[in-house]
Order: structure tokens, then C-alpha cells, then sequence
């Protein structure tokens, strides 16, 4: 008699998961239309120099945060959110002060990416 009613559980599981998966291709693929959107407005408003520059801004200073963020459990569309504000305001204010250390931008914009990018790749390494 449990294993009946543990094959129902597993049934209801399954059932479950086939009903959402409209909703999770449209999670999947939100962060990408958001970075699209908005270089499409950084490009009619501002031409190819807006659409290079916030193209770079998302790669550098959204993608990593983004991935950070991703392990802790958050859906990805809040994933994108938090990373769009560490980008903007945490992370130039690391390179700020790292800059009295190293007295340079863009020696001090290189590390803190690097230290970035590694955090990632170490957070992905130790979630497998």
C-alpha cells in the first residue's frame, strides 16, 4: 500500500512540472529579452555609441554579479535586478577605493572584474 501511494506522489510531482514549463521557458529566457530591451533603447535613443556602451556595461558589470547571484537561490529575473544594482552601485565603489590602493582606473577596474569572475567560477565549482 505505500508503494502505491508513493508512485501518486510521484505522478502528482511530474504532473506539476509538465503545468509549468510555459512559465519556466519564459524565466529561462527573461534576462535575455530584459539585456535586449535595453540595448534596443540605448541604441534608438543614443545610436551605435549607446548600444556599444550599455552592451559592454551589461557584459562587465551585470553578467558576473548575475551569476553570483544566481546561487543563492533567487528566481533569475530578481537575480538580474540585484545584479543591474551591484553593478551600478557596488562595484564602481570597489574600484573607487581599490584606486587609492593601486593608482590606477583601469588596473583597478581589471582586478575587481578578475576577483568577480573568479568569485563566479568558484561559486559554480563548489555547487557541483
Amino acid at each position: 500500500m505505500n508503494k502505491l501511494n508513493n508512485t501518486k506522489t510521484e505522478n502528482k510531482d511530474i504532473n506539476t512540472s509538465s503545468n509549468n514549463l510555459g512559465s519556466i521557458w519564459a524565466e529561462e529566457h527573461a534576462v535575455i529579452i530584459a539585456s535586449a530591451v535595453i540595448i534596443l533603447i540605448s541604441y534608438i535613443i543614443f545610436s551605435y555609441a549607446g548600444a556599444k556602451t550599455m552592451g559592454f556595461w551589461i557584459m562587465f558589470y551585470i553578467i558576473p554579479p548575475y551569476f553570483i547571484f544566481r546561487h543563492f537561490e533567487l528566481d533569475k529575473l530578481e537575480s538580474f535586478v540585484f545584479s543591474v544594482f551591484a553593478g551600478a552601485g557596488v562595484l564602481p565603489t570597489i574600484v573607487f577605493f581599490l584606486n587609492f590602493v593601486i593608482p590606477s582606473l583601469r588596473w583597478s577596474t581589471v582586478i575587481v572584474f578578475i576577483a568577480e569572475a573568479l568569485t563566479a567560477v568558484y561559486l559554480h565549482a563548489k555547487k557541483k
